[in-house]
């Protein structure tokens, strides 16, 4: 229960609850923010955009702030629970420069973090 885990780390610690949502099912206005995440390694349109338009106006009325974020995938050498339900490759990691690009990608599209 979301709420419940929020409601109780607020009552114990005094630092800022930011959530790493996986879908719109992990959004609880209690919390103070979240990242708002891309997963902009992948090509997988539901992740690029398509969760984003589902939470915006939960988001916008939450009161919560908004962290734009991406999030890059990097292959690990095992499949990760990530790749296999978003269904994306991960960069290979290898790779560098496409990992910078990537990032550089999302920063020119206004992600705040990475």
């Amino acid at each position: 229960n979301l709420s419940e885990v929020v409601r109780t780390v607020k009552e114990n610690v005094n630092i800022p609850v930011i959530l790493f949502p996986g879908s719109t099912l992990q959004i609880d206005p209690a919390a103070d923010a979240i990242l708002f995440l891309s997963l902009i390694s992948g090509r997988n349109p539901d992740l690029l955009i398509g969760q984003h338009v589902q939470a915006a106006p939960i988001l916008r009325n939450s009161g919560m702030e908004v962290m734009p974020t991406g999030y890059i995938l990097i292959n690990s050498g095992r499949t990760t629970s990530v790749a296999y339900i978003s269904n994306t490759t991960p960069i290979p990691e290898d790779k560098y420069s496409l990992a910078a690009c990537t990032a550089m990608a999302g920063e020119m599209l206004g992600l705040k973090l990475t």
